[in-house]
């Protein structure tokens, strides 16, 4: 029921340049190399590709987020993150679903991202979500070394006789 009670109570909007610092620290906490707050402030506010959101609650707290890169017809997944005592209650999911929704009203026809491969939970979020590995990196990850699956997911939907909808 709590977990009910918190998907209904947050929020998922833009990222916003008073965000930066919030979101910096969740990634401090969930990553080992970090991107930098410059980061954040170049892909909100320099990067054209990129599509940053930011799940709130009520009080506008940011309990995680998702950056993204929209690029022609690929949408391409570079971090999602919830701030640890908000994690397995179904955050990353809904911005997951909401980035995907997001890109398939943009005409993209297919989701990619990296995924270390020691991390279950992330890999479970995604194959659960329709991701398929498509890929591997080996040797991609440092500290510690690990390799990246490649995940990749259609966007394109199909109606019941197997073609494309409009």
């Amino acid at each position: 029921m709590e977990d009910d009670r918190l998907l209904n109570s947050i929020t998922i909007r833009p990222m916003q340049e008073s965000d930066i610092d919030a979101a910096f620290a969740i990634e401090s906490q969930s990553y080992s190399l970090p991107w930098s707050a410059k980061s954040f402030r170049y892909e909100l506010t320099q990067s054209p590709a990129s599509r940053l959101f930011a799940a709130v609650d009520d009080h506008n707290e940011i309990l995680g987020y998702i950056a993204t890169w929209l690029i022609e017809d690929e949408l391409h997944i570079n971090n999602i993150a919830v701030s640890p005592p908000h994690r397995r209650r179904h955050i990353a999911a809904a911005l997951l679903e909401h980035v995907l929704a997001g890109a398939r009203h943009a005409s993209a026809k297919i989701a990619t991202l990296e995924v270390r491969r020691s991390n279950e939970a992330a890999i479970a979020l995604y194959l659960g979500q329709g991701f398929l590995q498509t890929g591997l990196r080996p040797v991609y990850y440092q500290d510690p070394t690990d390799d990246a699956l490649i995940l990749s997911k259609s966007l394109i939907e199909l109606d019941n006789n197997g073609r494309r909808r409009l």
